[in-house]
């Protein structure tokens, strides 16, 4: 299987201002497995950068979804809150990874 991402990892909105209080994003992305015979379930995970405070709902750094990807690329979507202070930092980083460890895409979204 080589599942990857057809397109670029995208956040909305790409910027926020400080603090977040569960603030609502989308992060979007296209992803097939060019080998594949038949969509199969995979096990996508969305995380933020451990190195700050940001977390998703329930105080969470990741969050994980099971989406089924063929060999016709599908739009994948994690609609999440996230809160923290964001002090010392300008963006933060966001990282889907197809578990156990296939890094597919990252993003940054800016903070103001």
């Amino acid at each position: 299987m080589a599942l990857r991402a057809v397109s670029a990892l995208t956040a909305s909105p790409s910027s926020a201002k400080k603090p977040l209080r569960n603030k609502s994003f989308t992060f979007s992305v296209q992803l097939v497995d060019v080998k594949a015979t038949s969509p199969s379930d995979r096990t996508l995970e969305l995380s933020l950068a451990a190195a700050n405070d940001l977390t998703f709902s329930g105080g969470a750094k990741a969050v994980t979804r099971v989406k089924k990807v063929g060999a016709t690329a599908v739009s994948v979507t994690f609609n999440e809150t996230v809160s923290g202070t964001g002090t010392g930092i300008s963006s933060f980083r966001v990282t889907l990874t197809e578990l156990p460890s296939n890094i597919l895409a990252a993003c940054f979204v800016g903070l103001e």
